[in-house]
C-alpha cells in the first residue's frame, strides 16, 4: 500500500522543464532529411514551457530602465494635470450654467412667470435625462 502511494506521488510531481532527448532520439533525428529535421525541431520547441523569450530583454540596460521609469513618472504627472484641468472646467461649466439660470429667474420673475416655469420644466427634464444617461452609461460600461 505504501508503494502504491509512492507511485502516485511520483506521477503527480512536475516533470523538469528542460528535458533533453535521449541519445537514441538524437541519432534518429540526425538521420532525417534537413527539412524534416527543422520541422520537427520547430514543433518540439513550441511545446517547451514559458514561451519564447523576448529578444529585446537581452539588450535592456540600466539606462533603459531609468528612462522607462522617467517616462512613466512624466506620464503620471501629465495624467494628474489633465484630471485637474478636466475637473476645473467641469466646475466652471456648472457654475456658469447656474449663473445663467439665476439670471433668468431674477429677470423673468416679475415680467413673464409662465415662460420662467416652462424654462425651469425644461431644465429639470434635461437634468433628469442627463442623469439617466450617465447612470445607463456607467451600468453599460460595467457589464
Amino acid at each position: 500500500m505504501a508503494e502504491e502511494n509512492k507511485d502516485e506521488n511520483n506521477k503527480l510531481e512536475p516533470q523538469p522543464k528542460n528535458v533533453k532527448p535521449s541519445d537514441e532520439d538524437q541519432e534518429l533525428i540526425s538521420q532525417l532529411p534537413p527539412e524534416v529535421r527543422e520541422n520537427i525541431k520547430f514543433h518540439l520547441s513550441s511545446f517547451r514551457a514559458g514561451g519564447y523569450p523576448n529578444p529585446l530583454v537581452e539588450k535592456l540596460t540600466p539606462e533603459h530602465i531609468a528612462e522607462i521609469i522617467s517616462n512613466d513618472r512624466q506620464e503620471d504627472q501629465n495624467r494628474y494635470k489633465y484630471a485637474w484641468s478636466s475637473r476645473f472646467f467641469r466646475a466652471f461649466y456648472v457654475l456658469m450654467t447656474l449663473a445663467c439660470l439665476i439670471f433668468l429667474i431674477i429677470f423673468l420673475k416679475d415680467n413673464d412667470s409662465a415662460l420662467l416655469i416652462k424654462i425651469i420644466e425644461y431644465v429639470i427634464v434635461f437634468c433628469g435625462g442627463l442623469g439617466a444617461g450617465i447612470g445607463y452609461g456607467k451600468n453599460f460600461m460595467r457589464d
